[in-house]
């Protein structure tokens, strides 16, 4: 159980009080869930519904998430065309909690003509394994439901299209029947936890505070505790004990994202990751197979030393060789202690001849080992870009930068958009207290096009020292010459370092120098680069937090 019924009356609450009166502006179904956008009097508002049996509930998304989340859904659920069809353009005129339990009914009201209008109810039930979302007409008849249940399936309640609606069974009381009713099971171990006294007395002022006749529950402070995979919501009064990480509940949707969105969101991002670190470490073993000790790259090998010192050698003794011969004798004078070696002769061919023939063999083998050489230069600088996608793959945490990267391993094809120019492959955001804005390469290409070809010559670049990562590039924009205010190179660098193989590490190394100093290095995969004159800055990557968070919240435009 994610949210308990309690959550339930604090949301239908704040609905009542605040978002009354929204229009609908768009309303999706996706694999997981629905997500209804709404605006009006110069507010919008964005909601995700899941009903994920282990994360079902309600609760706030960002705008670019509902957009990531709907360009990488996959199966579209049926109620997502009924929803578009009749909530487009409704008014969310009531809401209201279905007899203490985990359901959430939304009342919309559309207008289609003069003096004419239609009434929906879009029904949530956040009931763990039979959590669902049905769109019902104002008679209590079923249009469409996300999950369909077959009377064959559930004898207690049928839900298809054209079915009347039936609401699911009630939440269980406890047996004692001293529980206060509206409370989930989690909160209901929780106050037992807490003993028979100290229980009875923060169930009463829950009861009391959400539930009595005229209560209004946003006039009091709530925390949230997490506990397990759900969240709990609890008066002041509870005062949790030390260790307990509970927060203070400011807006009960924004608060249960942490119970809702978020794990799914992270869910889908490491199955993604793992899916594409598979294919990224397959292919750099087979480069790794490929590639030759640096040490042996300029030897010539032995079977070609083989062709010219035969060729050589029967030139120098041809006069030797009795005629008829197949193998000759000869003295190997380029050996440390002269020794006479057996050189095979070609039938039909004298030996002058023969010698000719072994200087084509060593003159085809040897170039065939010359581009063999070049070759493994390309495969260095193959597995130096694979290598810098590992340590961005790392630290990916958009799906958006997770798609980047498996377009640039051929894993996904990229869609290139009908009008307009491609997207960049990079995040940009303009962090106000730092006068400038900052931008973070996402992938390999995201880091070639931002070093190379967005920056300008005196912005000014950070890159991890001596490790893979992302190219990141802060522009100033108070027109003062010189690098940026120290605090500013710290938390630009701490970005640097995150983005890094070296991540996990308690400090980094992040090296810093003007874009002019930083040259273009083939040999070392499509974003390699060396730099000049730089100054490097000690920093623990975990102070990322701030320019990250100004990163995700900045205004839309390139890379967001």
């Amino acid at each position: 159980m994610a949210l308990g019924p309690e959550w339930t009356r604090l949301q239908e609450e704040w609905i009542r009080t605040r978002a009354l009166g929204l229009h609908v502006e768009s309303a999706d179904g996706s694999e997981e869930g629905v997500f209804l956008s709404l605006g009006g009097n110069r507010r919008r508002e964005h909601w995700f519904f899941s009903w994920d049996p282990r994360r079902c509930g309600l609760c706030r998304v960002l705008p670019e998430e509902r957009r990531e989340w709907l360009r990488r859904s996959g199966k579209t659920p049926v109620i997502h065309e009924a929803l578009r069809s009749h909530l487009g353009g409704a008014v969310l005129h009531e809401v209201c909690q279905w007899k203490k339990d985990r359901v959430l009914i939304l009342g919309f009201r559309r207008v289609l003509a003069a003096g004419y209008a239609k009434s929906y109810s879009l029904v949530l039930e956040g009931t763990e394994r039979q959590s669902n979302a049905s769109l019902v007409d104002e008679k209590g008849t079923i249009l469409e439901v996300a999950r369909r249940v077959y009377p064959e399936v559930n004898r207690y309640r049928t839900l298809l299209p054209g079915a009347p609606y039936v609401p699911p069974p009630p939440l269980p009381r406890d047996a004692s029947g001293e529980a206060p009713e509206g409370v989930g099971r989690p909160l209901l171990r929780y106050l037992q936890e807490r003993g028979e006294e100290e229980g009875g007395r923060l169930g009463n002022l829950l009861g009391e505070r959400l539930y009595a006749e005229g209560a209004e529950p946003l006039r009091f402070p709530w925390f949230a505790l997490p506990r397990g995979e759900g969240l709990l919501l609890l008066p002041p009064e509870a005062s949790p004990v030390a260790g307990e990480d509970a927060f203070p509940v400011c807006d009960p949707l924004e608060a249960t994202r942490s119970a809702v969105f978020l794990p799914l969101r992270d869910g889908f991002l490491d199955r993604r990751r793992r899916e594409i670190r598979k294919v990224l470490r397959g292919r750099m073993e087979a480069l790794r197979s490929q590639l030759r000790p640096s040490d042996d790259r300029g030897e010539e090998p032995a079977p070609i030393q083989r062709y010219r010192r035969w060729g050589t050698l029967l030139l120098a003794e041809a006069h030797r060789v009795p005629p008829g011969a197949t193998v000759a004798t000869v003295t190997d004078w380029e050996a440390p202690e002269a020794p006479e070696i057996q050189v095979p002769l070609i039938p039909g061919l004298s030996p002058v001849e023969t010698a000719n023939e072994y200087f084509s063999k060593y003159r085809k083998a040897w170039s065939r080992h010359q581009a063999g050489l070049k070759r493994q230069g390309f495969l260095a600088a193959e597995l130096a870009t694979l290598e810098e996608q590992e340590a961005l793959l790392e630290s990916a945490d958009r799906a958006e930068a997770l798609e980047e990267l498996a377009r640039d391993l051929g894993v996904q094809r990229e869609v290139v958009p009908k009008k307009g120019p491609k997207s960049p492959a990079y995040r940009q955001a303009r962090v106000a207290e730092a006068g400038g804005t900052v931008y973070l390469g996402e992938s390999a290409r995201g880091n070639r096009q931002l070093t190379f070809r967005t920056a300008k010559p005196e912005d000014w670049w950070f890159h991890a020292q001596g490790v893979p990562g992302a190219h990141v590039l802060f522009r100033r924009e108070d027109g003062v010459d010189g690098p940026p205010e120290e605090r500013v190179l710290v938390r630009v660098a701490a970005l640097a370092a995150w983005y890094s193989r070296g991540k996990g590490s308690g400090k980094v190394w992040v090296d810093y120098t003007q874009r002019k100093h930083v040259r273009s290095l083939p040999d070392h995969g499509i974003a390699g680069a060396r730099y000049s004159i730089f100054k490097s800055l000690l920093v623990e990557p975990k102070s990322w937090e701030t320019v990250l968070r100004e990163l995700q919240g900045g205004p839309a435009g390139e890379g967001i």
